[in-house]
């Protein structure tokens, strides 16, 4: 039985090799999403905000992701190889293309009720 993998190539059979090349793969395929994102912001740098919302119950930012005021933005997020709620975020939506290494860096600990966005984007939450 063979899998077709993120890049579309058929994966071998599961075994103790098959689980070490698949983490391979992943590994290459966020290092490509990421050089991807970091190549879309040379040069220009948007204003990027955490927002929280006072208020907000558990699927509140569910529902936002599901949004479809949201969709472009998060077709953007998707894109660049990211999530809209990681599981590293604790629940935060994250409207900006984001990885758990760059939160460390500015030292960010998201929490359920934080909303990561672009100025530009703030008209599509109104």
């Amino acid at each position: 039985d063979t899998r077709p993998s993120s890049s579309g190539n058929a994966m071998p059979p599961a075994g103790p090799r098959a689980n070490s090349d698949h983490l391979v793969e992943e590994q290459r395929d966020l290092r490509e999403a990421l050089r991807s994102s970091e190549q879309q912001s040379v040069g220009y740098l948007p204003r990027v905000r955490s927002w929280r919302l006072n208020g907000c119950q558990v699927d509140t930012m569910t529902t936002l992701a599901a949004s479809k005021h949201l969709r472009p933005v998060a077709a953007a997020v998707e894109k660049a190889g990211c999530k809209l709620m990681p599981a590293w975020a604790n629940g935060a939506l994250m409207l900006v293309p984001t990885t758990w290494e760059q939160a460390m860096e500015e030292q960010w600990q998201p929490k359920f009720f934080h909303i990561l966005v672009r100025d530009e984007d703030l008209q599509s939450l109104q």
